[in-house]
């Protein structure tokens, strides 16, 4: 099964800001544990596959 990992970051008004680059896909999220939901639907549009055939690995960055 492909996986495609997504860098989450927070910006300074404390919103996590996801970006798959492989795909450059960007989203939002104020919650990490809700980031893997905020993000598949646009990953699966630029990748073509459905939102079952694929994983998300979401890396917290460091600031």
């Amino acid at each position: 099964m492909k996986v495609f990992n997504v860098d989450a970051q927070r910006s300074p008004d404390g919103v996590w800001v996801l970006e798959c680059k492989e795909l450059g896909v960007v989203s939002q999220t104020d919650s990490l544990d809700r980031a893997e939901d905020e993000v598949r639907e646009a990953v699966a549009f630029q990748s073509g596959l459905a939102e079952d055939e694929f994983k998300i690995e979401v890396t917290p960055m460091e600031p």
